[in-house]
């Protein structure tokens, strides 16, 4: 029960403090943009990991209208707030609240190839592979997590997401249509 309260917090704390910001917010502001941006998106992780997927839904929305104010990807206050961005984490969103389908769909939609942040670009694939992998689509979420190694190798081999992912899609890979997991595998030290 304490860590719903700190999410609680958590989410309280990041909408205060973003309407704080709203009578600051203008076209010419980007940086204080993509905080006010980076601060709804915290917040609807927040909601996310108590389940609260209607406050999750509308921050979003309050996120992508941010973003069009912004209108282009950047890392901004080291915030890598923009249009791209609100898309990546829609789609983690999606998984988090337990909807891998949800997760699919919305990542066809996102682009990341500019986001300038190579972490999020991997993160981004990470989570389409591990939305394919829950949805029954072995082979596309292997490659889906070997496109997400190739963006940031270290931090995909860091994350236990991925190295249990890796794990489940050599053991899934029967037929050895995927042989190219196993090189991420043993740099990841994943034993199958």
């Amino acid at each position: 029960m304490g860590g719903v309260g700190h999410h609680r917090q958590a989410i309280r704390h990041g909408v205060d403090t973003a309407h704080d910001l709203t009578r600051y917010l203008r076209r010419d502001t980007p940086e204080l943009i993509s905080v006010f941006g980076a601060l709804l998106l915290r917040a609807a992780w927040a909601a996310s990991e108590i389940d609260h997927a209607d406050t999750v839904a509308a921050l979003l929305t309050d996120a992508e209208h941010a973003a069009a104010m912004l209108g282009v990807d950047g890392n901004r206050e080291w915030t890598a707030f923009g249009p791209t961005n609100v898309g990546v984490h829609r789609v983690s969103l999606a998984l988090t609240l337990g909807n891998a389908g949800h997760a699919v769909e919305a990542a066809r939609g996102v682009d990341v190839t500019g986001l300038e942040v190579a972490e999020r670009r991997a993160v981004f694939w990470l989570d389409v592979a591990r939305a394919l992998a829950a949805c029954g689509h072995t082979e596309k979420a292997g490659i889906a997590l070997l496109t997400a190694e190739e963006q940031a190798p270290e931090e995909i081999h860091s994350r236990t997401a991925a190295r249990n992912l890796t794990g489940q899609l050599v053991r899934c890979d029967e037929y050895g249509r995927l042989p190219e997991l196993r090189s991420p595998a043993v740099r990841s030290g994943v034993s199958w």
